[in-house]
């Protein structure tokens, strides 16, 4: 008992909560949690995985890669799991670049930071704006 109420405090310090503007950016590194307040409501998002095959930007590919973000949201106390948005996805992957959910509408804007063969190991961070 004494090890899942540590977990639990640790989970919970590992969260934060932001108060958020329509249209303001939240970065998110991958297996993190973020809470946000927009328009009073409580709602998070929990990054599960960040794929990334861009191109690297010091390197000529012969195609340029997409960033795959999948991640859990939980809207108006309602959850949605397993979501994917992507960047530079061609419409035949049938991933998005944003959502429509519960009224609000949830766009990957980047994926940081852009490869390059030097930075492989750097943490990736995610970049939405919500609105």
């Amino acid at each position: 008992m004494k090890k899942y109420f540590s977990l639990f405090i640790l989970l919970a310090a590992c969260t934060t909560t932001k108060n958020i503007e329509p249209n303001q950016e939240i970065e998110i590194k991958e297996e993190s949690t973020q809470e946000f307040i927009i328009n009073g409501k409580t709602n998070s998002i929990r990054l599960s995985k960040i794929e990334d095959s861009r191109c690297p930007e010091n390197v000529v590919c012969v195609w340029a890669g997409e960033a795959v973000v999948t991640f859990d949201l939980l809207i108006n106390k309602q959850p949605y799991s397993n979501l994917q948005l992507c960047l530079q996805c061609d419409q035949e992957t049938g991933i998005p670049q944003e959502l429509n959910i519960e009224n609000q509408t949830i766009t990957l804007v980047a994926v940081n930071p852009f490869p390059n063969t030097e930075n492989v190991e750097k943490e990736q961070i995610a970049i939405f704006k919500v609105n």
